[in-house]
C-alpha cells in the first residue's frame, strides 16, 4: 500500500535506514518521545547498545539534517543543558505514528492505527503548536532573539521567550490548545528568574491558543507589543 508520494522525504528515510543501525534506532527513539524534550542522557539510557552516541547525533543534525539540538534561552551553544528533537513535521509524524505502527499498517489494520493516533493526537498537536508559534514569531521581525526556556531539572519551562533589544522588551509566552487553562500568575512566577537577568526590560506575558491566531496574524504589533 502507498500512503505517500514524497520522494525527497522517502529518500532520506532510506538514507537513515542505510546509514547504520544506531542512526536508525536513535531516530525512532527521538520520534516517539516528547518533542524537544529529549536530552543526551535520555538517549543513552534508551539506547545502551549504541556506542559513540555523539557521532550518530552529529550525523543526524549536520549530515542528514533532520534533528535539531536546542539550548534553553540565554544559554551558550556549548552548554550541557541540550535537548534534541526531529525538526521536520513530516519526519516527526512519520516516526511517531507511521513507523511505530508499521506492522498494523502492513496488515491493513487501519482502524487500530487510527485509534492509536487519536489517543495521542492532542498531545502531539500541543507540542507542534508551540513550534508553530515560535516559527511565526521569527517571521514577524519584531524580536531579535526567540526561543524557549527550561531549567536544568526540566521543571520550570516557558514555551516562548522573545527579546526586542532595541525597545528593551522581553516576552514570555505560554501555548495551550485550551484557552481556559492559562493562569497568568504561574507564567509570571516561572519567568521571574529569567527576567532578573534583563534589568530595565519591560516584560510582556502572552497566552497563545489556536483561536486567537487570526488576530495575531492581522495585527501582531497590537497583540505582542502593547
Amino acid at each position: 500500500m502507498r500512503f505517500y508520494n514524497r520522494e525527497d522525504e522517502m529518500r532520506r528515510l532510506r538514507e537513515i535506514r542505510e546509514k547504520s543501525l544506531g542512526t536508525s534506532r536513535m531516530t525512532i527513539v527521538l520520534g516517539r518521545r516528547r518533542i524537544g524534550k529529549t536530552r543526551r542522557s535520555e538517549l543513552m539510557g534508551a539506547l545502551p547498545e549504541v556506542k559513540e552516541l555523539g557521532g550518530y547525533l552529529k550525523n543526524l543534525t549536520e549530515g542528514i539534517g533532520i534533528v535539531q539540538k536546542t539550548q534553553p534561552f540565554g544559554a551558550s551553544a556549548s552548554g550541557k543543558n541540550t535537548r534534541y528533537h526531529l525538526s521536520d513535521f513530516f519526519y516527526s509524524f512519520w516516526f511517531r505514528f507511521i513507523n511505530k505502527y508499521q506492522p498494523a499498517i502492513e496488515a491493513e489494520n487501519l482502524a487500530y492505527v487510527r485509534d492509536r493516533i487519536r489517543q495521542d493526537w492532542s498531545v502531539y498537536k500541543g507540542w507542534k503548536f508551540e513550534e508553530l508559534v515560535r516559527d511565526y514569531l521569527k517571521k514577524l521581525s519584531l524580536f531579535n532573539v526567540i526561543g524557549s526556556f527550561w531549567d536544568r531539572k526540566g521543571e520550570n519551562e516557558i514555551d516562548v521567550v522573545a527579546v526586542n533589544d532595541r525597545e528593551k522588551i522581553i516576552l514570555f509566552g505560554e501555548c495551550k490548545l485550551n484557552a481556559q487553562k492559562f493562569i497568568p500568575r504561574q507564567l509570571q512566577e516561572k519567568a521571574a528568574t529569567l527576567l532578573s537577568q534583563y534589568n530595565g526590560y519591560r516584560p510582556l506575558y502572552k497566552f497563545f491558543y489556536p483561536s486567537m491566531l487570526p488576530t495575531l496574524f492581522e495585527a501582531p504589533e497590537d497583540y505582542l507589543l502593547d
